[in-house]
């Protein structure tokens, strides 16, 4: 994975690849090339948009495991525990709460560059997990505000 530059800073933050990783992803190729086609060399993808193209990709691999969009159907794809490799790592959907593990990246910036300190690979979604639980309660249809 290519070493970000930032304009200014210092600190230590988390990290989503920028449009650099996409470009030398394959996997990301396509709608990266596409995307710059249409409206030019973005230089940075904001990690929003990351986060929207994995649950795009992690949707359309649940709507291809359950063969139709019936909700029945899909349900059964959700929590059979789908998992995608996206521009930031593997993104896997977690059958208790519909929500995804990811890979996260902590990373200190100094002198204007990131150094990774830690990586951890597929961390649950432990905060929601303390309130929602799909597999105990699957007719739940709340939305959950986590405090913290």
């Amino acid at each position: 994975m290519p070493t970000p530059k930032v304009v200014e800073a210092s600190g230590i933050f988390l990290f989503m690849p920028d449009a650099a990783h996409w470009r030398k992803n394959d996997r990301c190729a396509p709608p990266t090339r596409a995307a710059t086609t249409k409206f030019g060399d973005a230089k940075i993808v904001h990690e929003i948009a990351v986060s929207q193209y994995q649950g795009i990709m992690l949707w359309a691999e649940c709507v291809k495991k359950a063969g139709s969009l019936d909700r029945a159907a899909l349900l059964k794809a959700i929590e059979s525990n789908p998992k995608i490799e996206g521009p930031a790592g593997t993104v896997a959907m977690e059958a208790k709460t519909h929500h995804a593990a990811l890979d996260i990246q902590l990373m200190v910036v100094k002198n204007q560059k990131l150094t990774i300190l830690q990586t951890a690979k597929q961390r649950p979604p432990s905060d929601t997990a303390q309130y929602c639980d799909l597999e105990k309660n699957p007719n739940e249809n709340k939305q959950f505000e986590v405090k913290i």
